[in-house]
């Protein structure tokens, strides 16, 4: 019984102090790769068909083996926006390019030069599954927002996650355009354990308060 105890908690250990059960981590980021200036993504009065004018980019990424829980995308920023929001969507993917809004995140305002985070809901990210961040100012408003991009492919991830495609939209124009330019930005998630996971870890933690109580008989 004491070889079987030990075992079990040996196996559990590793799951009870592992980082990605107790905090979020940062899964993918680009923030350190070289930029090709900011792109401006506006709303304006639409001189031919009324209303307003909105042009997006986005950026497309695939996650890796593992299930994973969105916190928060912080993404960079240059100086001198104007307007009351600025959307930051997640999105599913097909074809190459955004599909189904998923959902909004949390918006700051970023007016001037800066990293800005974008808080999540807690969306479950798939693993080996593609989807989009795609930003945007309000559709209803005049207003401007300089996002920084990169054309670099590189990127940081601590999930074997990688950065694809970059694509803009005008809202005049149906459909998205692909662009070797993307987005900068740091996913920050929290990993997802199997149930097989929290199993192990229970029996692991069942086991100790056995031989607790054990001890103390």
């Amino acid at each position: 019984m004491k070889n079987l105890r030990f075992f079990i908690l040996l196996a559990a250990l590793p799951l009870m102090t592992s980082p990605g059960l107790l905090a979020q981590t940062d899964v993918l980021s680009n923030m350190s790769e070289s930029l090709v200036g900011s792109e401006n993504l506006f709303t304006q009065d639409n001189m031919f068909g009324g209303g307003y004018e909105t042009f997006s980019w986005g950026s497309s990424f695939t996650t890796g083996n593992l299930t994973y829980q969105l916190s928060s995308v912080t993404m960079a920023f240059d100086d001198g926006g104007s307007g009351s929001a600025f959307n930051l969507s997640l999105y599913s993917v097909t074809s190459g390019v955004p599909d189904t809004l998923i959902e909004t995140l949390g918006d700051p305002n970023p007016l001037t030069a800066g990293n800005y985070t974008f808080t999540s809901i807690g969306t479950t990210l798939a693993p080996n599954t593609t989807y989009a961040l795609v930003g945007s100012p309000l559709t209803n408003e005049i207003s401007n927002y300089y996002v920084d991009r990169t054309i670099s492919t590189n990127a940081t991830s601590s999930a074997s996650w990688v950065i694809d495609d970059g694509f803009y939209n005008d809202s005049t124009s149906p459909g998205w355009t692909t662009d070797p330019a993307k987005l900068v930005f740091d996913i920050q998630a929290n990993l997802v354990p199997e149930p097989s996971t929290y199993a192990l870890l229970s029996l692991g933690v069942l086991t100790l308060g056995i031989a607790a109580r054990r001890r103390r008989a």
